[in-house]
């Protein structure tokens, strides 16, 4: 998951919160930087899920309201039909 603004939300969050620990007295290694990446490619990936979630609510509601529509004229159809 590579892409120009998730590398630098990376090197943003890493730089800051290694500051934070360094001056704090706390010792970064290498599995700091890693999981630094780890908690943005998660927020990232959580934030794609709720997305996901967000449009299929859409679509099921635009396929209802089309579903609808098209039931109500058919109804009509039919009723003019009988008439």
């Amino acid at each position: 998951m590579a892409n120009a603004a998730r590398d630098k939300a990376v090197r943003l969050l890493d730089h800051y919160l290694c500051m934070i620990a360094e001056r704090s007295g706390m010792k970064v290694d290498s599995d700091t930087h890693a999981e630094i990446a780890e908690v943005v490619d998660s927020i990232i990936e959580a934030t794609i899920e709720e997305n996901r979630k967000y449009m299929t609510g859409l679509v099921v509601t635009g396929a209802i309201k089309i579903i609808t529509r098209k039931l109500r004229s058919l109804s009509a159809v039919l009723q003019n039909r009988r008439s």
